[in-house]
């Protein structure tokens, strides 16, 4: 540790003792003599560096921006200061003054191969890829991080449907790098959704093996992170395979590592099942008689794409963004963030909303429209389509800011739908903690559904509703209907929705990959496959199969 040669013995002494604490996981008195040594020691760069390197190992970053500000006020030209400041910013996810940094320590120092690398982070957690992949490309020019910068890249090019490109690289990056089990798990997933399944077993029993455990700190990926994601690959190739048995267990295995590796902030599901309780309870009658004022001109009201998770929004969004007076917002928290403000703020949430004024609900309203305007995707005069699935919750809510708003029910076999949250690698929050099981996913349906069901019985809802099995069966008649209800004229842009996929730059949802492909129906009715294990939730599903017109 060269940055205290000039600290003298006690102070290292001192030093080496704070690390420890830290390692031990006493983080204040770590922080404490870390802090108190960099103020000591004001005029040595290379110490304050170091001092703010291991701040930022105990989390006390606001510290550690302390100490790189003085470091920089020091050496005002040298590039390293700049590139801890931006991995700082990084961590604490403020992401337009890491690039900040990170750029102008790029051009202090252009050859180096891990700023290069660490920028391409950073403009990825913006979904700036384009400038993610040329630095990730300059990395690799530069020689260094090979591995990693293959990795990120292969995962770009995957989850951005660039399948041509994937191939190129991973043909490269293998050649180089043929154990690394990030690479392998990449090459894994290409081969599944090529349909060559041995093959992409092979890769994923490589990334797995005890080789991979040994390169764990080298990779991308740590390697409970690898389990999980490799065991619902499992799952998805078992299941093309036609052994569902495997395939069920790998699901149980790859949702039980997500369970345990979520450690950073614990969801409860249960928490979840709390709010729908909540808005079951609310009193609905004469809900209309307190809103915010309709908008001026009423075909700007918005439209709400809502359902349950895997129930075919994703498609039906890229068929809505296919019109040219339709712009389809992905899964943003516009709602929430009101939802949010009145529980803190204003007498919680649901119930305050019995008592809030025609004037609240107009500010909420226009702050809402507000946001979306920010996040249209160019100019021009389109109707905004908020898709969220479970939004479908806040329905009341939304009626109040919008009494005029239209929804769109997106609908799936009660029996499909909880099977493939069951069977999807969700990130976890409250409400997808309740996809960890098949209890725990048919309940938090049957939760979900009785409260639309309420709401179509209490509340003057303008909806429509959309059968993913119809949608796949008859694409152009859904659609035409769909449009029809909206009260536009058709265009057949709608039907290239494959195109509209594949020009998007990424799709944040589980379903990127499957709306890149041509229309399939094999699953529709996969729930068939696995009857065994749902048998003992199919009463709890039977009121809404007989609801929305599917047979058990």
């Amino acid at each position: 540790m060269k940055e205290l040669k000039n600290i003298g013995a006690d102070n290292k002494a001192r030093f080496e003792e704070a690390i420890k604490l830290g390692q031990e996981g006493q983080l204040d008195e770590a922080a404490g003599v870390f802090a108190s040594l960099a103020k000591e020691f004001p005029d040595d760069y290379g110490f304050l560096i170091e001092a703010g390197r291991q701040l930022e190992y105990v989390r006390r970053f606001g510290k550690a921006q302390e100490v790189y500000a003085r470091a920089m006020q020091l050496e005002p030209d040298n590039y390293l200061t700049y590139a801890k400041l931006g991995a700082l910013y990084v961590e604490i996810e403020k992401y337009p003054i890491a690039i900040k940094n990170l750029e102008h320590a790029v051009e202090l120092a252009p050859e180096d191969a891990d700023l290069h690398y660490n920028l391409a982070l950073a403009y990825l957690a913006v979904q700036d890829l384009d400038r993610a992949i040329t630095e990730l490309e300059t990395t690799l020019s530069l020689g260094g991080r090979a591995h990693l910068a293959f990795g990120t890249l292969s995962r770009i090019y995957e989850q951005t449907n660039q399948m041509d490109k994937l191939q190129g690289v991973l043909d490269v990056a293998l050649e180089h790098f043929p154990d690394d089990p990030f690479l392998n798990f990449n090459a894994g997933v290409l081969e599944r959704r090529n349909g060559n399944f041995e093959k992409a077993l092979a890769h994923l029993d490589k990334c797995l093996s005890p080789e991979a455990a040994a390169q764990e700190k080298t990779i991308t990926m740590d390697l409970e992170d690898m389990k999980m994601a490799a065991s619902f690959e499992y799952g998805r190739i078992y299941d093309k395979l036609g052994d569902y048995d495997k395939a069920f267990k790998a699901f149980i295995d790859g949702n039980k590592f997500s369970a345990d590796n979520f450690f950073l902030q614990v969801p409860n599901k249960d928490e979840a099942l709390e709010n729908v309780a909540k808005l079951r309870e609310l009193d609905l009658t004469g809900w209309s008689k307190t809103t915010a004022d309709p908008l001026a001109k009423a075909e700007k009201t918005p439209i709400f794409l809502v359902g349950f998770p895997r129930s075919g929004t994703t498609l039906l969004h890229q068929v809505l963004d296919g019109h040219s007076r339709l712009e389809v917002i992905e899964e943003k928290p516009l709602l929430s963030a009101v939802s949010t403000h009145i529980e803190q703020n204003l007498g919680g949430f649901p119930g305050a909303l019995t008592s809030l004024d025609t004037k609240t609900f107009n500010t909420f309203r226009d702050e809402y429209m507000g946001g979306l305007k920010k996040m249209q995707d160019g100019e021009g005069d389109v109707r905004f389509v908020d898709k969220l699935p479970l939004h479908i919750i806040k329905v009341p809510l939304i009626k109040k800011m919008f009494p005029d708003a239209k929804f769109i029910l997106a609908l799936r076999h009660p029996c499909d739908s909880t099977l493939s949250c069951f069977m999807q690698n969700f990130g976890l929050n409250n409400a997808m903690m309740n996809f960890l099981s098949l209890d725990d996913a048919t309940r938090y349906y049957d939760q979900v559904f009785s409260l639309w069901l309420k709401y179509v019985d209490k509340l003057d809802l303008d909806y429509t509703q959309v059968r993913y099995e119809d949608v796949v069966t008859d694409l152009e008649k859904e659609a035409r209907s769909v449009i029809s209800f909206l009260g536009l004229p058709w265009e057949d842009g709608v039907l290239q929705y494959r195109e509209q996929a594949k020009a998007k730059k990424r799709i944040s949802t589980p379903s990127y990959s499957q709306v890149v492909q041509p229309i399939y129906t094999d699953a529709s009715g996969r729930w068939k496959r696995y009857e065994k294990y749902l048998e003992p939730y199919l009463d709890r599903l039977a009121p809404y199969c007989e609801a929305f017109g599917y047979s058990l």
